[in-house]
């Protein structure tokens, strides 16, 4: 069995090794370094990995542009988000072009070296406006750009570190390792979810919808596309809007947020959505943890 190739036909791999590794850990010493939060940190993982295949960096200004405006990378490939690293006007000051820039995580240990190839200034309304539909600070999108440096750094990216933040050890696995793993066991389909929701920002197929945008095969995978589902007393089942003729009155859906919230306050669900034993075990594990907190 053969898998689909890499998005950009080529899984990145950004680690340093051995010699390479020595000589820029000896250098970073008398470099000029930026301290990264937890979410430039994924980033940095997820590039070093090949996970953002072909990126080999963060975004310099012409590819965050074609991202940000026409959802694609420079070469055509589909990309939706940018991936950048942003500095504010005094760490900007200290740094030129052509500079390695050393990566630190936020207990000061060196992560990467950035290959600093440009300094930019950027919209971050018109950002916000393009890429995540709402200027809303709300957002947690809008909210964590809006409180970023006002100056992004492009540049190729060599990792020394990894990140030592492994709350799901067991199932970290690398996009390589991934691959391996799927041509062992001879998988044919694997299927990963459509994000979770994020407030009231979106249609309810508007994760389904931005498919529209690209051509068929395009991205080399096949869209599941899924109504949502209910519990309809007339029924006496589950159904969607197109296997159920009876009025909304009769439905009953609950969104994982909502389960939340009524499972926290020691809400038992409707019994059509969850057995009443079930959510017992689940407000008292919440309970516990609430507690411990």
């Amino acid at each position: 069995m053969s898998l689909i190739e890499p998005h950009g036909g080529k899984l990145i791999d950004r680690e340093a090794r051995g010699a390479e590794r020595e000589s820029l850990l000896y250098a970073s010493a008398a470099m000029p370094e930026l301290t990264l939060n937890a979410r430039e940190e994924a980033d940095l993982e997820l590039i070093a990995h090949g996970a953002l295949s072909p990126l080999e960096g963060f975004m310099g200004e012409a590819e965050y542009v074609l991202v940000r405006d026409q959802m694609r990378l420079a070469d055509g490939l589909v990309w939706t988000i940018p991936v950048t690293l942003s500095a504010t006007e005094e760490e900007r000051s200290k740094l030129k072009i052509g500079d390695d820039v050393a990566l630190r995580s936020g207990d000061g240990r060196l992560l990467a070296l950035l290959h600093l190839a440009e300094i930019f200034k950027y919209d971050k309304q018109l950002e916000a406006e393009r890429v995540y539909l709402t200027t809303d600070e709300k957002h947690p999108g809008v909210k964590a750009l809006y409180e970023q440096g006002d100056y992004l750094l492009g540049g190729q990216v060599s990792v020394v570190e990894h990140s030592r933040r492994h709350e799901f050890a067991p199932y970290r696995y690398s996009p390589r390792e991934l691959r391996a793993l799927f041509a062992e066991k001879g998988w044919r389909s694997v299927v990963g979810r459509d994000h979770a929701g994020v407030g009231n920002y979106y249609g309810t197929y508007d994760a389904q919808l931005i498919f529209g945008h690209f051509e068929p095969g395009e991205l080399k995978i096949a869209p599941m596309f899924f109504d949502n589902t209910f519990f309809c007393r007339k029924c006496d089942g589950m159904a969607s809007l197109k296997t159920c003729p009876h009025e909304e009155s009769h439905h009953v859906s609950l969104s994982g947020t909502r389960v939340r919230e009524m499972l926290s306050r020691g809400e038992i669900p409707p019994v059509e959505f969850t057995r009443p034993e079930v959510a017992q075990v689940l407000i008292e594990g919440l309970s516990r943890l609430s507690a411990a907190a």
